[in-house]
């Protein structure tokens, strides 16, 4: 079995947009909270403490909002782990291009992850290391399947559903 560890580790400098995107939802939660601050600030400081507390309550009572945003935390959770086992994993070109991860989206047996492969990398080298990368993913199982319509698009179902028989 070929060893995808010993392919280079070159690392390269790091994009600020880039990064921005990737913690793209982490930046709106902080700009909502700062939004609420200044509402707090400007208006009364009760008004925040009630808005948080009416989407709490909309979350508790209702299980389709609350399964929805819990699969989107669970879909950008699982995009961090899946950046960082690239770059554990030395999943990379010879320039230092790692996949990268176009879009994730909850399906029914977990999580559907689209990703984009540079020219070095493709859909073998990803099923090589599917056990790391499903336990990156506290996940059962990760399955490897190419885009129908894109050559370097490799699709990610991250398996934490299990049917129970």
């Amino acid at each position: 079995m070929r060893w995808i560890y010993v392919k280079s580790a070159r690392r390269r400098r790091a994009n600020p947009l880039l990064a921005l995107y990737r913690w793209r939802y982490e930046v709106g939660l902080l700009a909502v909270v700062v939004m609420l601050v200044q509402l707090g600030r400007t208006v009364h400081w009760a008004l925040p403490a009630v808005i948080a507390l009416c989407v709490v309550a909309v979350l508790i009572a209702w299980p389709p909002a609350r399964r929805a945003v819990g699969d989107r935390m669970r879909s950008v959770v699982v995009q961090h782990r899946l950046r960082s086992a690239f770059r554990e994993l030395a999943l990379t070109t010879w320039a230092g291009r790692t996949p990268a991860i176009v879009w994730s989206a909850p399906c029914p047996e977990g999580l559907r992850v689209h990703v984009l492969c540079p020219a070095g990398i493709a859909a073998a080298d990803l099923q090589e290391v599917r056990e790391q990368l499903a336990a990156a993913c506290f996940a059962a199982d990760v399955r490897v399947e190419r885009d129908p319509r894109h050559a370097t698009v490799v699709v990610l179902v991250i398996v934490t559903r299990v049917p129970v028989p």
